[in-house]
């Protein structure tokens, strides 16, 4: 098994857990739940995201919406 399988399958475990269960109850019905998570959190535009955090930093689109909107209106 590769690095990377065993990190998603470890990092599946603890989400399992902190759900109570429900995603293995999944997996059972749909052997491609664990897959789907990760590869859900590919290729996000962080533009059209409301919120997100990075390098411990909370960052909002409203934050600099005012900025955008007036550089699309010229």
């Amino acid at each position: 098994m590769q690095t990377g399988e065993v990190l998603r399958r470890e990092v599946f475990n603890l989400l399992d857990a902190a759900k109570g269960g429900r995603l293995k109850k999944l997996k059972e019905v749909n052997q491609y739940v664990e897959g789907n998570i990760f590869k859900s959190v590919e290729n996000v535009n962080l533009e059209m995201v409301v919120a997100y955090k990075k390098d411990g930093v909370k960052h909002h689109f409203l934050d600099d919406y005012d900025t955008k909107a007036s550089i699309s209106q010229k």
